[in-house]
């Protein structure tokens, strides 16, 4: 699904500007615990987060790359065949990503190999059944070029897709149009 992205890495990436206090929020949810060390973001986009999450990315999309070098150290790869040796990382974040991924639990299973025993994987999402969920994928039906391509999930689903490699350890959510339209997952691999 990456290749949505080809193209619209700056269109992308000023929904950034033009949203800077839902940004802002997100960033505040995610740093309340993203812990400290060598940090992963797989589907780095444009490199937002990263930046402010002091991470390293990767992503599939050479466009998004372009932008996303300029702030952080990048590396071209798939979420389901990380370039990276195994039990590396003491985090891996995917912020919004887990959207875009056609196999999500094949992606969590490369994660948790590219984790230290102990390591954590945080996930940012906008729940599929919030108002804000909600009104992405009512965009997504009418075309729009990034929702169209998403599906999103219940923190249940989400839950269901950590399966037993990973133990919820925190969630926290912000809101944007109503109560919890952003939720940040912390979870321990096992």
């Amino acid at each position: 699904m990456w290749e949505v992205f080809e193209g619209k890495a700056l269109e992308y990436d000023e929904w950034y500007d033009r949203n800077e206090e839902i940004f802002v929020k997100e960033v505040e949810c995610l740093k309340k615990i993203v812990p400290e060390g060598l940090i992963l973001e797989v589907g780095v986009g444009t490199g937002r987060f990263a930046e402010k999450l002091s991470a390293i990315g990767i992503d599939a999309s050479l466009d998004m790359l372009k932008v996303a070098k300029k702030r952080v150290e990048v590396v071209r790869g798939d979420a389901n065949s990380l370039p990276f040796k195994s039990e590396v990382f003491d985090a891996v974040l995917l912020i919004v990503t887990i959207c875009f991924l056609e196999n999500p639990k094949k992606a969590v299973e490369e994660i948790r190999r590219v984790l230290k025993k102990g390591g954590y994987l945080i996930i940012g999402f906008v729940p599929k059944n919030s108002a804000l969920g909600k009104l992405y994928e009512e965009k997504g039906k009418r075309g729009h070029r990034f929702y169209s391509v998403a599906k999103f999930y219940t923190l249940e689903e989400i839950k269901e897709i950590l399966n037993k490699n990973f133990e919820i350890e925190q969630i926290s959510g912000i809101d944007v149009i109503s109560s919890g339209d952003f939720l940040c997952v912390k979870a321990k691999r096992t």
